[in-house]
């Protein structure tokens, strides 16, 4: 079907969109290319993916990011729906104290 890996996380991000939550190109500055979603050829990384939060607020211009090694296959973009969740998760919770945004 040509999917590629960023297809993969528009198609999350799609399916979020879709439930009626914001979308990761209005919510974090530079999703695609801050994140690392593919195992760099120059450098050793931890593959296991994960999402993160760098405290993005209504005066602070944080960002989302994830970290995973992905492969084209159905295992990874399943681990995809699941990161995003948690990017999800980060993003309802924008406007909230940091001492209440860890879950």
């Amino acid at each position: 079907q040509g999917y590629t890996v960023k297809k993969m996380f528009e198609t999350s991000d799609n399916f979020f969109t879709g439930l009626g939550l914001e979308s990761l190109n209005t919510a974090a500055i530079d999703f695609y290319g801050d994140s690392m979603l593919e195992k760099p050829a120059d450098r050793e990384v931890v593959c296991h993916a994960s999402a993160w939060d760098f405290m993005k607020t209504n005066e602070n211009p944080g960002d989302f990011r994830i970290k995973m090694c992905t492969s084209v296959d159905m295992d990874d973009l399943i681990t995809i729906h699941h990161e995003m969740g948690h990017i999800q998760y980060y993003m309802q919770y924008v406007e909230q104290n940091p001492l209440f945004r860890e879950g």
